[in-house]
């Protein structure tokens, strides 16, 4: 009788936590592409977070995949104002153009351009205050790819920047 109470405990209790993520992670690729002559850039954010940022920051309920075809303009509005990069030392994040965002059951995507016609690639710095503003344990994760080098950072408050030199 008590295996049984306690196999029911424990499983209540790992539904409950599945429902309710006790961690706040984002996830950003940057791809450098040189036969696109550019960087993809992508971001992976969970729903629940950024409808709660997106609500909190705009004074009203914003949900994310809603019919409220202003979602996505404030998403975008939101991610251009808390990402920002460097190519060779360079700003680049100014030219950042929105292509497109995708659903799956637990996040959105938005993949975004940045054109870089220079050569060689030798630095990219990235700062990604993406949720940070919003929840104080934050963590992003931020994964650049160049030809021949894959980088991964764990980016957290107070430090939102990394760099990869080339």
């Amino acid at each position: 009788m008590y295996k049984c109470l306690y196999f029911t405990v424990v499983l209540v209790f790992m539904a409950c936590m599945s429902w309710a993520h006790p961690v706040h992670i984002s996830v950003t690729t940057i791809e450098y592409q040189p036969e696109k002559k550019g960087f993809v850039v992508a971001f992976k954010i969970f729903y629940d977070d950024f409808s709660a940022l997106l609500s909190n920051k705009n004074n009203r309920k914003v949900v994310i995949g809603s019919d409220d075809s202003d979602w996505s303009d404030l998403a975008v509005k939101y991610i251009r104002e808390s990402f920002s990069m460097e190519i060779n030392g360079k700003i680049c994040s100014n030219r950042m153009k929105f292509v497109l965002h995708e659903m799956n059951h637990e996040a959105v995507w938005f993949y975004f351009a940045i054109p870089f016609k220079g050569n060689p690639l030798k630095s990219v710095k990235v700062d990604c205050k993406v949720l940070s503003d919003f929840y104080a344990d934050q963590t992003n994760l931020v994964i650049i790819k160049t030809p021949g080098t894959e980088k991964g950072f764990s980016l957290k408050k107070p430090d939102l920047q990394c760099e990869v030199l080339l």
